[in-house]
This record gives C-alpha cells, sequence and structure tokens, in this order.
C-alpha cells in the first residue's frame, strides 16, 4: 500500500513517518531527504520531489503552507499540466511494489486528491494533536500570533477530512503517542492492517522510549485549554478527534466563518506588511544605488588627489635634488669667488704699495726737475736730439717714469671696484646658498 501521512504543521508528522519507516516502510532515494533542521533534529522526513511539486501547485492557488484561506479545489483543478500530473505518478512509480511505501507533506491535507489519481493502492495517515499545542509550536517557530495558529488548525483539519473520505483512513494521536508510545504503537500497527496492510513490524521498545523524548516535546495542553482558545465548532472538531468519531464524518466539511474571518485578516495584513516591506526594500536599495555612486564618485576623486600628491612628490622630490645641487655649486662658486677676492685684495694691497712709492716718487720728481742739475740735464738732452736727430736717453727715462705712473693712476680706482663687485657676489651667493637649503 502507498501511505500518505497529512495533518497540521508542527502536528507530530515527522516522528510518525519516521515511525512508519522503522516498521518498514519505504521512503525513496536518500538523496531526495530534506533532512533534519532545529525544529525536527530527529528528521523531517519529506521528500525534495514531493515538497517541490506540492509547492509549486500551492503556488498555481495563489497559496502556500501557511497562507491557505483562499485556496480552491477548482482553481487548482484548473491549472494543473500534464506535466505535474506525470511527476506525481514518476515517483509513485518509482517504488517496489513488494513493500508499503509511505511519503508525508503537511501539504497533502489540500492536495491529497491529485496524488491519489497516482496511486493504485493508496491509504492516509492523519496525524492529530491539540490545536492549541500546534498554535503555540507555531507562534514560536513561525511566529504566528496564537489565534491565527488555531484558524491554520482547524483549516488543515477541515481539508484533511474532506480529501480523505473516500479513501483508507487511520487517525493517529500524536499526545495519545508521547504519553504512552509503547500501547499507542500497537494500536497503531492493529489498525494499519485492518487497512489491509500487513508487511508492517512493530518498533522496539527501547527505540520506541528513546524517539519520544520528552524534552523534544515543548507543549502540553488538555481539555482546560481548549476551552480557553477554542471556538464551538473547533471544540466539536477537538473532541470529535479526541474520541475518533471524527472519521465518522462522511459528509465534506466546512470551516467556520471564524476562522476565515481571521486567516483572511492575517494574510490581507502579512501581504500588506511585505508590500511596505518590499516597498521599504526598493527604497533602501535606491538610497544605496545613490550612496554608492557618490561612493564611486569619491573613489575617483580620491584616486585623483592620489594621483596629483603622487605627482607633487615626485616634484618636491625633483626640486630638492635640484636644490642640492644647486648649493652644491653655489658653495663652489662661492669659495672660488672668494678665493677671487681674496687675490684681489692681495693685490689691492700691492697696487696701494705701489701707488704709495708712486706717489713719494712723483713728489721727489717735482722736486728734482726743479733743481739746476734737472734744468742742465733738460737743456742738455734738447741739445743733442737738435744735434743728433734723436731723443737722448734721460728723455727716455722721463717720458717712460710718467708712463708708469699714469698706467698706475688709472689702475688703482679699476681694482678697487673690482674688489667691491666680488664681495657683493660672494654675499649674494651665500643668500641663494641659504635659501636652497630652507
Amino acid at each position: 500500500m502507498q501511505f500518505f501521512v497529512l495533518g497540521t504543521p508542527r502536528s507530530g508528522t515527522s516522528v510518525v513517518a519516521r515511525l512508519l519507516t522503522l516498521m518498514g516502510a519505504e521512503f525513496g532515494p536518500p538523496h531526495q531527504s530534506i533532512g533534519a533542521s532545529s525544529e525536527s533534529p530527529r528528521g523531517i522526513w519529506e521528500r525534495r520531489d514531493v515538497r517541490r511539486l506540492n509547492e509549486k501547485m500551492m503556488s498555481l492557488c495563489g497559496c502556500s503552507w501557511d497562507r491557505v484561506a483562499t485556496f480552491s479545489r477548482e482553481t487548482l483543478n484548473a491549472t494543473l499540466s500534464s506535466e505535474d500530473q506525470a511527476s506525481a505518478k514518476a515517483i509513485i512509480a518509482d517504488f517496489k511494489h513488494d513493500r508499503p511505501s509511505m511519503l508525508k507533506d503537511p501539504q497533502f491535507c489540500f492536495l491529497l486528491d491529485f496524488w491519489l489519481s497516482s496511486a493504485a493502492n493508496p491509504a492516509a495517515v492523519l496525524v492529530y494533536r491539540h490545536p492549541v499545542a500546534v498554535a503555540r509550536s507555531l507562534q514560536v517557530q513561525n511566529q504566528i500570533p496564537l489565534h491565527v495558529g488555531i484558524a491554520l488548525w482547524e483549516h488543515y483539519l477541515v481539508a484533511a477530512l474532506n480529501q480523505t473520505r473516500h479513501t483508507p483512513r487511520l487517525l493517529l494521536s500524536f499526545d495519545a503517542l508521547a504519553e504512552n508510545p509503547l500501547e499507542q504503537m500497537g494500536l497503531f500497527l492493529s489498525g494499519l492492517g485492518n487497512l489491509g496492510e500487513t508487511g508492517f513490524s512493530a518498533v522496539r521498545s527501547e527505540s520506541l522510549n528513546d524517539y519520544f523524548d520528552q524534552n523534544l516535546i515543548h507543549h502540553h495542553c488538555g481539555p482546560i485549554e481548549a476551552i480557553r482558545y477554542l471556538g464551538a465548532s473547533q471544540l466539536d472538531l477537538h473532541e470529535a478527534a479526541v474520541d475518533g468519531s471524527i472519521l465518522n464524518l462522511r459528509e465534506e466539511l466546512e470551516v467556520s466563518e471564524e476562522s476565515v474571518e481571521v486567516l483572511a485578516g492575517f494574510e490581507a495584513e502579512r501581504e500588506w506588511l511585505e508590500f511596505s516591506l518590499e516597498a521599504e526594500r526598493e527604497s533602501i536599495k535606491s538610497r544605496l544605488g545613490e550612496l554608492q555612486g557618490k561612493l564611486d564618485n569619491f573613489d575617483k576623486i580620491s584616486r585623483q588627489l592620489r594621483r596629483k600628491r603622487d605627482e607633487a612628490l615626485i616634484a618636491l622630490s625633483e626640486s630638492k635634488n635640484e636644490a642640492a645641487e644647486l648649493r652644491s655649486e653655489t658653495r663652489i662658486q662661492g669659495a672660488e669667488l672668494r678665493s677671487t677676492a681674496a687675490r684681489l685684495e692681495l693685490q689691492e694691497d700691492k697696487l696701494k704699495i705701489a701707488a704709495h712709492w708712486l706717489e713719494k716718487a712723483s713728489e721727489h720728481y717735482a722736486v728734482l726737475t726743479k733743481t739746476r742739475r734737472w734744468r742742465f740735464l733738460s737743456l742738455a738732452a734738447r741739445f743733442t736730439k737738435m744735434l743728433t736727430g734723436r731723443e737722448s736717453r734721460f728723455d727716455a727715462s722721463v717720458r717712460e717714469m710718467k708712463q708708469l705712473e699714469n698706467n698706475l693712476r688709472a689702475l688703482l680706482p679699476s681694482v678697487g671696484t673690482a674688489v667691491k663687485v666680488l664681495e657683493l657676489e660672494s654675499e649674494r651667493t651665500a643668500q641663494n646658498s641659504k635659501r636652497g637649503a630652507a
């Protein structure tokens, strides 16, 4: 037989699915297993291909596992494709026919009709848990308000009962199973046999007790919570599920108006919130784009500034090198100028001494020219020149002495000027050297 495990989310369907595999049911290829989660550390026991197909069919109706207020089988039947039906048949056909098989997904509560058409010998295992315990678990794990979780529980339960009206089915209470695993396991095995499946074997008691670790069951509820939180129609459903009479209901059930309003209002509010969040997300994305543009522009300017800084550093380094070369040349030129100035000063001193002696010589010459002897020699020299027509040695000596005097007198001022020019040039060179060092 092909068993479909269905029930409200957080109702214990993963535990029951695992028990069926321990009892001998085939699950399918291991790579298709979704694995475990923080909410179900012992494993979820759902297949990827099954969930993927179920999510696609729910989306065709504009629904998902936690948005079922607008689910319509008419809409689903109108949008199904032959490819979807072929995918379901391929999954069922992949099972071996010599042993029972098992598929589990809470969304079967709404989609089982679709899968039943692909199964040759189907049966349904309805897992039931106290509605307040389910709602509290949804509140903790999925942030769904308690009253909304109860409305979701009613939608799932009513849909599951309607989907399995004409299918062999078995109801299993998760609360009773968790409280007394060994006893309920025997009843479960007996119920499976009544459905016509004898290929299961009992699970060892130690494995069963270990699997139902009470530390993993966080929400326990009873009659008081049911009276406190459930509406009248919800309370009737709950009591019928607890005593098992709910399987005797063969007419199609309707979800209470209160649950429809609660779930529809919650879904509308959540859609508005998601729309607002999407608008805010787009606004943030737009602002991020603007900021990214400004950041890119800042990076561009920063790169330009870094390039200019590098160019300025290179220019500064070159200027420093040129300044160092200039200081070196200035020092050399300064040294040469100082050396030249020193030599000129020495020459000036010598010229001053020569000028002094020249002055003395001029004075003596003036005195000499006034003596009788000088006048006599001058007269003799002119007489000799008249007789011979040539300049006498006396006249030549006098002429040379006067020429030397004139040359010395002309040279003395120019030497002084040259010394002053060199002194000024030396001072200017020293100042340039200081500026280059700065």
